[in-house]
């Protein structure tokens, strides 16, 4: 595996799933982190081209060699991808928990942190469910937004504890947004087409900050055509990006260690998750009732688990432009980022858990998708 950097050698821009004149205004914002899907089709595109190969062949199947590597619409070939992931001044950087809460401090003060507990059933839309919640005073905590945190912020939450102030990165620490106004043209009379006027909103990366994107299954391919750095156009308007390829970062946060009084695990989501439509469930699982309560009943792995409570974000949704078959691509509704599960297990040792550190979930996972971190769950945050 091999981590390949992307840098921003201009603004970039990658689309909202609206599109332009939807309805609720006229400007488009920029999604950020890149989808993996456009970062995907820049290193299809950069091998094919390092490769010599002729698209249009390429397109009508007649260059079986480079489809069998790269693949063609939405088969990737022998290219299996994980992340996207930020990296800031030699840091990987990670989406935020939902688990984790945040206050500012007064004045300027320090940050304050708490988590969620796992509280007393109430009455909801699935039935009487368990439902995170916190305890105490809660007053100015929330789950803050466009924020990360740094790779030992995340292991700090993983293993049950809270982060530190200087572990947490905002948005404004990554990037500055730049309005931009803009007419269509007519390709044809090479004119512009009088009053189609549109506005979008670019990224402007800060210095020491890049997107990195974990390639594997072309490793020696990688070595031979990328002996220096490339630069290639992504994303909307074709902007341009240089691109090096690096041994394949650590990655992951490490997991922690389980304790003999932890209620459980916690299963975090590192990047997005196809699960089944309108589902939020990591998998197989059955509703089992006990006492009036609802858990779900299943397994991820071959490990077979029970689910008591969740924190499933706003649907990140995606869409894009499917260069092979020349149309956009249906938007798809994915489980963001941060979602996290409330597991027990059933009928193995609670270590077995941690042997999905790293697995992933739901389809799509050769881009990526479903990667999750697993997370002890703490007894103290499980209220009978």
């Amino acid at each position: 595996m091999n981590t390949w950097r992307f840098e921003a050698m201009d603004t970039w821009f990658f689309r909202e799933s609206r599109p332009h004149g939807s309805v609720g205004g006229s400007e488009l914002g920029s999604v950020f982190p890149p989808p993996v899907r456009t970062l995907a089709g820049a290193v299809r595109t950069a091998i094919g081209d390092c490769a010599s190969v002729n698209w249009s062949d390429w397109a009508e199947g007649t260059s079986p060699d480079i489809r069998d590597v790269i693949g063609i619409g939405s088969g990737m070939g022998k290219i299996t991808l994980r992340g996207p992931f930020l990296w800031q001044n030699d840091r990987r950087i990670y989406p935020w928990p939902l688990n984790l809460l945040q206050r500012h401090g007064q004045n300027g003060g320090k940050s304050e942190f708490a988590r969620l507990q796992v509280g007393s059933p109430l009455h909801t839309h699935l039935g009487r469910v368990r439902v995170p919640m916190l305890a105490g005073q809660s007053a100015g905590f929330k789950v803050p937004e466009s924020t990360w945190i740094v790779k030992t912020g995340l292991e700090a939450v993983l293993a049950g504890a809270m982060p530190a102030s200087d572990q947490i990165v905002s948005e404004k620490e990554l990037y500055a947004e730049e309005v931009r106004l803009g007419i269509a043209l007519k390709n044809r009379e090479r004119t512009v087409d009088d009053g189609r006027l549109y506005q979008t909103r670019h990224i402007r990366l800060r210095a020491g900050v890049f997107v990195d994107l974990d390639v594997d299954g072309i490793d020696e391919l990688c070595e031979s055509i990328f002996r220096r750095p490339k630069v290639l156009r992504l994303g909307g308007e074709g902007r341009m990006a240089g691109v090096s390829i690096h041994a394949a970062d650590a990655g992951l946060p490490d997991a922690p260690t389980p304790q003999a009084t932890d209620r459980g695990v916690i299963l975090v989501l590192l990047t997005p998750a196809a699960l089944n439509e309108n589902s939020w469930l990591p998998g197989k699982f059955t509703e089992e009732v006990d006492n009036g309560v609802s858990t779900w009943r299943g397994h991820i792995n071959g490990i077979e688990m029970r689910i008591h409570a969740a924190v499933i974000g706003k649907s990140h949704r995606e869409g894009g432009w499917d260069m092979a078959a020349r149309e956009p691509r249906a938007v798809q509704s994915l489980v963001p980022a941060g979602s996290l599960w409330y597991c027990t297990m059933v009928n193995s040792d609670l270590r077995a858990a941690y042997s999905l550190h790293g697995a992933q979930i739901g389809g799509e996972t050769e881009l990526g998708r479903g990667l999750i971190a697993v997370g002890r769950w703490p007894a103290q945050e499980f209220n009978e």
